[in-house]
């Protein structure tokens, strides 16, 4: 089974690394996404969307499961804080805390926006979930 691991920029990481475990050690971690600030990813259906900084804009890259780049948002100056799946996989949110803001998307292969929310100055919108629903059947 392999692990994925994101990071923060400060740390000296190339994006989404990737180990197994065997026997409870990991293996030497590969880099399957190279991408810049990959601080929060989620998967479904293998797809995996993570929040990623390009050309200096905060954005989402969609990879499929061997690392290749799907499709790739701009959304803002700031990199979102989170992102998440809805449970059947047909939306993803993201959050901005610097901006108070989240962007709902409606997913079928490609991301599309649907609705982006401003919370206003001072918000600092750091997470997001898929109503009582999603929980009740995880």
């Amino acid at each position: 089974m392999n692990y994925l691991f994101g990071g923060y920029p400060s740390v000296p990481t190339t994006g989404i690394v990737a180990a197994g475990l065997d026997h409870g050690r990991f293996s030497k971690p590969q880099t399957l996404i190279k991408a810049d600030y990959t601080t929060y990813f989620d998967s479904y259906n293998h797809v995996l969307a993570t929040i990623q900084k390009t050309a200096g804009k905060g954005g989402i890259g969609l990879y499929d499961h061997n690392g290749k780049l799907i499709q790739e948002i701009q959304e803002s100056e700031k990199p979102a804080c989170y992102l998440c799946f809805s449970h059947d996989g047909r939306h993803l949110v993201t959050t901005n805390y610097h901006e108070g803001t989240a962007h709902i998307y409606a997913y079928d292969g490609q991301l599309t926006l649907v609705k982006r929310l401003v919370f206003g100055d001072g918000a600092k919108m750091h997470c997001a979930w898929f109503g009582s629903a999603d929980c009740a059947e995880s």
